[in-house]
């Protein structure tokens, strides 16, 4: 409410207040906010406001209380309206005329002060849903004043006035201003949404921590089974694991980032064939990136297993499974053999198989010389530090040892120029011995030992009550086919414990005076053992603490040397020399000074010194694996080729996420962040990632036909054709029937020499027909069977062996001319069919000939040739 004089603008209302004497009404401006000032325009209408600019509205003209409703105001005395207030009652409206004869009388106070007034009338008043107030006291005016009567004019029609360039002008003006204020809506409800939040954060973060922060929104509200993550968050979260797996485990409560097991399932899906796959070396390269320099020291060892004749068709790669693979090239030979390659840490305790290769016997000479060769050169090139390798003493790694010239004096080969230092398997060796031992006589210049003391021993000693060697058993002294693999058996007869119980027994005259030199000689197999078998742990056993190339330790080691030079094995049966057939001998003499060649390349830094425990420098780690995949398919001795590669696809993954002792593990999280975006190698995995698919799309399209019931069939011979051929149309008519192929399928009708195996094996029918519910389809069809069955004859053994076998066999089968009455007939599905058929009865008949009794009864003893 205002002092002074107002009215109300609509021009259809009379309202007015004169000083401070107001008519029970209250008047109010226009609001200053455009908006809702358009809006108060639009319920007056412009036709009955002086002007609709919200500016001149807001400073000059007033709208009375009488057009708003009692809920509009704040107060009960009406003077404050709230700010959503809109003016809504307008009755009556209309336009003034001049026919218009209602007067309103203004008083006199308000005229001015030199005119007399006497009855002063306003003519022709509007009209409005106001009422008029009564009428005023007038006062009169002397007859020589002549007053003008104030008249108010008649508007101009809205017909006329509505489209003028001024009110144009404002009606664009309003409607953009609306637009605006539509479109900044827009914007406000966009600034709440999760795409706009990622939107920002990839403006304004580093690229790692936006990586994260938009995995963990978009997985904010998803249980946790049902979270996804990219290829780039993985990348993220392998590189965090392999930097440190505390901060990995940290990040992993915190935010939604893949488990272990997710990243395991990853890397497992990548085909793992035969040979040096360079997916493998490209992922052991990135673990190897965050590892210490001296973590990077390390040894090679090989190792063969049995693994059972078998072939299986891999549908999905096209491709058959199980036929000799040397580092080269295939051959149409069933496996045998499984080659096993494992690099394990020599400062550090990590390993890691790195590769295997299938073959139909032994691998020797040239291949296994290139497969070592090629292995240790792809090593380098991730930048480990290949020293030494380490094998058996099989026949095939002995004939490598010696086209290499290694020797005890120079237990070493090089490979481009750089010594690799060779070294026999220490359990294996002790193992050999200790068969020797019990087989032969071994002479010592002139000194005998003989088995026969440790019998004598043994004999007395388990028959006492309070033994003084408790731990020697009846199979420690006469072990079986199976107890002479156990390392432990042979450890505990080369004890310090067994020499200690012998030489009690000796001075009391239980035993005879030339067992001195067996007890020497068992003594000192016991202090070598624990020279190759020494731990970081220290213990009361001097020779078994860390190798550090001293005294009492490499005193040993030199008498050793001197005792298997002058080392003979005389045969006891009719004491002939067979010394020159014996492998033990040269393989100590081999390992005494490949571990001293060892201990100084690993200490070519004097202020630096490394003693080397020696516990890991053996084949302990292979066996273990192999022992592995025999376990993963329900303790198989003898695993398949699929099984195999199954299981060190397994084995590969659970030994690349154990991490490393070895590695630089960064524990500060900014410090990860960072190190993750500056890591080189994360490009490799992000390259890795990348082939992913890729390596999902193969080059060829896989055979599919939708049925495998064929593999239930027992397969006919030649003369059986026509009811496989029967069973290749009633599949096709799976795939499209209609009256034309029935009769087709149906064509012969009677019974002749070529159909009897198909009315022999079929059902009666209520038709009465000679072959029941079977197909018999016409000649044509059963010819062009024997097409394409002769052309997979003639060239499975050749193609069986490479990759995309069944692309390769379609292109040789898709020119055979066949024809068939119906159009709609699937000719490529016929072909499909066949060749999926005959791939696997081929497998299966191959599969059963290689399996006889005779191989059966004889299994165990195959696989003991070769451990």
């Amino acid at each position: 409410m205002y002092s002074g004089g107002h009215s109300c603008c609509l021009a259809n209302c009379s309202s007015i207040v004169f000083g401070k004497k107001q008519i029970e009404t209250s008047f109010h401006r226009f609001p200053k906010d455009q908006a809702r000032c358009a809006v108060w325009i639009e319920k007056c209408k412009p036709i009955n406001l002086p002007t609709i600019d919200p500016d001149i509205l807001n400073r000059n003209h007033r709208l009375c209380s009488l057009h708003f409703e009692n809920e509009m105001y704040v107060n009960v005395e009406k003077t404050r309206l709230f700010n959503t207030a809109i003016p809504t009652l307008f009755k009556n409206d209309c336009v003034v005329t001049e026919e218009t004869s209602d007067h309103v009388d203004v008083p006199s106070e308000f005229l001015e002060d030199n005119i007399q007034t006497e009855n002063v009338i306003i003519d022709n008043p509007p009209k409005c849903s106001t009422p008029v107030s009564s009428t005023l006291n007038t006062t009169s005016v002397s007859s020589c004043t002549s007053v003008e009567s104030f008249s108010i004019s008649i508007q101009t029609p809205n017909s006329l006035s509505a489209k003028t360039p001024r009110k144009r002008v404002l009606q664009e003006r309003l409607s953009n201003a609306l637009c605006s204020i539509k479109e900044l809506e827009q914007q406000l409800e966009q600034t709440t949404t999760v795409e706009h939040c990622i939107k920002m954060c990839k403006q304004y973060l580093s690229p790692s921590v936006y990586l994260l922060v938009k995995n963990n929104i978009v997985n904010k509200d998803r249980s946790k089974s049902g979270q996804r993550y990219s290829k780039q968050i993985k990348q993220f979260a392998l590189t965090v694991y392999f930097l440190s797996p505390m901060v990995f485990n940290f990040l992993q409560k915190s935010f939604s980032l893949p488990s272990i097991c997710t990243l395991k399932r990853v890397t497992s899906q990548y085909d793992l064939k035969p040979g040096l796959n360079d997916f493998l070396f490209h992922f052991l390269e990135f673990k190897m990136s965050s590892f210490h320099p001296d973590a990077l020291d390390c040894f090679l060892s090989a190792d063969e297993m049995s693994i059972k004749q078998n072939l299986f068709y891999n549908v999905s790669k096209d491709e058959i499974i199980g036929f000799n693979q040397s580092n080269s090239f295939r051959t149409y030979e069933p496996a045998k053999y499984a080659l096993v390659l494992m690099l394990r840490g020599i400062k550090y305790n990590w390993k890691q198989p790195i590769a295997y290769y299938l073959v139909s016997n032994s691998c020797s000479g040239p291949d296994l010389n290139s497969i070592i060769f090629s292995t240790i050169r792809r090593l380098r090139n991730i930048n480990l530090n290949v020293k030494c390798f380490i094998t058996d003493q099989g026949s095939n790694f002995i004939r490598f040892s010696n086209t290499n010239n290694v020797s005890p004096k120079e237990p070493f080969f090089e490979v481009d120029g750089q010594p690799v230092i060779y070294m026999f398997d220490p359990p294996h060796l002790l193992k050999s011995t200790r068969n020797m031992f019990f087989k032969h006589l071994l002479k010592i210049n002139e000194d005998l030992v003989d088995k026969k003391h440790l019998d004598i021993f043994y004999n007395y000693d388990s028959k006492c009550n309070l033994r003084m060697a408790p731990k020697l058993t009846y199979l420690h002294i006469h072990p079986g086919p199976f107890d002479k693999m156990k390392v432990r058996l042979a450890a505990q007869v080369f004890s310090a414990t067994v020499a200690a119980g012998m030489s009690t027994a000796l001075n009391g005259n239980l035993l005879p005076i030339d067992c001195q030199k067996t007890i020497h000689f068992i003594n000192d197999m016991d202090k070598l053992f624990d020279i190759f078998n020494s731990r970081e742990t220290p213990n009361g056993k001097i020779f078994n603490r860390p190798f550090n190339n001293e005294s009492p330790q490499l005193d040993h080691l030199i008498k050793m040397t001197e005792m298997f030079k002058n080392l003979k094995v005389i045969n006891k049966t009719n004491d002939t020399d067979v010394t020159n057939r014996i492998n033990f001998i040269n393989g100590w003499l081999v390992s005494i000074s490949a571990l001293q060649m060892l201990w100084k390349s690993l200490n070519s830094d004097p202020n630096q010194p490394y003693a080397i425990s020696t516990g890991r420098v053996n084949q302990d780690g292979i066996e273990n694996l192999i022992g592995v995949f025999r376990q993963q398919h329900g303790n198989s001795t003898n695993p398949t080729p699929v099984q195999f590669i199954q299981s060190f696809k397994k084995i590969f993954c659970l030994q690349y996420f154990k991490h490393s002792p070895g590695a630089n593990c960064l524990e500060d999280f900014d410090q990860i962040l960072t190190h993750v975006s500056e890591q080189p190698s994360s490009n490799k995995i992000n390259q890795l990632f990348a082939a992913e698919e890729q390596n999902h799309l193969f080059n060829f399209k896989s055979i599919k036909i939708g049925t495998v019931d064929y593999r239930k069939l027992n397969i006919p011979e030649r003369n059986a054709y026509t009811y496989v051929c029967g069973y290749f149309m009633k599949k096709c008519l799976e795939k499209h029937v209609c009256q034309v192929c029935i009769e087709y399928a149906n064509h012969q009708k009677t019974l002749d020499q070529s159909f009897l195996l198909a009315f022999f094996k079929s059902y009666s029918a209520n038709d009465s027909t000679n072959f029941g519910k079977l197909f018999m389809p016409h000649d044509e069809f059963y010819n062009y069977v024997i097409k394409l069955e002769d052309i997979f004859v003639d060239n499975f053994s050749s193609i069986a062996i490479n990759d995309n076998i069944g692309s390769t066999m379609k292109d040789l089968l898709c020119n055979v001319r066949f024809s068939h009455p119906c159009e709609l007939f699937n000719k490529q599905f016929l072909m499909d069919l066949f060749i999926r058929f005959r791939i696997f009865t081929a497998i299966r008949f191959l599969n059963r000939s290689m399996m006889s009794e005779t191989k059966r009864k004889n299994r165990k003893l195959s696989i003991l040739k070769h451990l």
